[in-house]
C-alpha cells in the first residue's frame, strides 16, 4: 500500500508565504521521502525544533 500526499488549504497558504529557496527545499524533501512511500514513518525522520513561539 502506498500513501498519497495531500495538502490542506491552510498548508497551501503557509507554503505560499515561504521564500522561494525554502519552498523548493520543502517540496524536494516531501517528494523524495514521502510521495509513493509504503511506510512514511520509516522513510523519514520526525520534525524537530522549538514548538513554542
Amino acid at each position: 500500500m502506498s500513501y498519497k500526499v495531500e495538502y490542506s488549504k491552510s498548508a497551501q497558504k503557509q507554503i505560499k508565504k515561504l521564500d522561494q529557496y525554502t519552498k523548493i527545499m520543502l517540496m524536494r524533501l516531501i517528494i523524495k521521502n514521502l510521495v509513493e512511500c509504503s511506510a512514511p514513518r520509516e522513510c523519514s525522520k520526525p520534525l524537530k525544533g522549538n514548538l513554542k513561539n
